[in-house]
């Protein structure tokens, strides 16, 4: 994989799309759409092809908040179809090479601790997350992934497939700095995005944490919000997609709360029945079929 991101050094930039990789017909007018629009941004790691539906975090589903653009940012590499300009790519190895012996533990998520050390995407993660860099993704994808049984499939799945682009069209995008719509490696919106849509949060000094799993001893704001249950400040329902909606529209209820870190319990949530059904559109009478409880 390595030596594939080091094609750019030839090339200028590549689009590398592996063998269980499917892409849209559109997606090499997309990719280089977007890398010349990005290209002067240092805080952009690369370019996205699959746009996911699926948090790698949480195990959950993803909805990111809808924006006027094609594109949203989040700060994940994206593996199932992407695109790098040489400058993106050095800069990464630059960074590997000169973090060899790092800890990365307790800069990435708990789950990404437990990925082999022979996972390239362990690594741009925790390059990422040390250098506050994002990934350019699209709202719909112009890639998919078939899951193939292999190195890191013992079966055939359909988990990951997903929709994908199959008309032209002249892609739009906007500086970072403008968008919403920018995520962190949980597949949280960032706190001062989360209060320019909900202004009546007030101040952007919390954790976002509505999926209920991040590791709450690496954070030091002074407020939090997040499923997890806690004495709150406030609360909302989670009824509306995708679930910052709750809090954007201000539909109050019980789901969501807003709180003090400090009164927060920092064991993170269970995956549940009603976490299933609400992040994957299933009814409870599927999950008994299912015998799941």
């Amino acid at each position: 994989m390595l030596r594939s991101g080091d094609l750019t050094e030839e090339y200028g930039s590549i689009i590398l799309l592996e063998d269980d990789i499917y892409p849209s017909p559109h997606f090499y007018n997309y990719a280089a759409s977007a890398l010349d629009y990005y290209q002067d941004d240092d805080r952009i790691a690369g370019i996205s092809l699959y746009s996911p539906q699926y948090n790698e975090t949480s195990f959950m589903g993803f909805r990111p908040m809808q924006d006027d653009v094609d594109a949203y940012f989040l700060a994940l590499p994206s593996s199932w179809g992407q695109a790098w300009t040489w400058e993106q790519w050095r800069r990464f190895k630059a960074w590997y090479d000169a973090n060899a012996d790092k800890d990365i533990a307790p800069i990435v998520p708990p789950n990404v601790r437990l990925w082999p050390e022979s996972s390239w995407k362990k690594y741009f993660i925790a390059y990422m997350c040390d250098s506050n860099l994002f990934f350019v993704y699209p709202y719909l994808s112009f890639s998919t992934n078939f899951s193939d049984i292999g190195v890191n499939h013992k079966t055939n799945s359909t988990r990951f497939q997903v929709p994908i682009h199959m008309f032209p069209k002249e892609y739009v995008f906007k500086p970072m700095d403008e968008s919403l719509c920018v995520y962190d490696e949980y597949c949280e919106l960032l706190p001062d995005r989360f209060v320019r849509l909900a202004p009546h949060l007030g101040d952007s000094d919390l954790v976002v944490d509505l999926y209920g799993v991040k590791d709450l001893n690496q954070f030091q704001a002074t407020h939090i919000l997040t499923s997890r249950p806690m004495p709150a400040l406030a609360s909302w329902s989670k009824d509306l997609k995708p679930h910052e909606l709750n809090v954007v529209c201000d539909i109050k209820g019980n789901g969501l709360n807003y709180g003090l870190l400090c009164d927060c319990d920092k064991t993170p949530l269970n995956i549940n029945a009603e976490s299933v059904c609400y992040y994957y559109n299933v009814s409870r009478r599927v999950l008994r079929w299912c015998r799941i409880d």
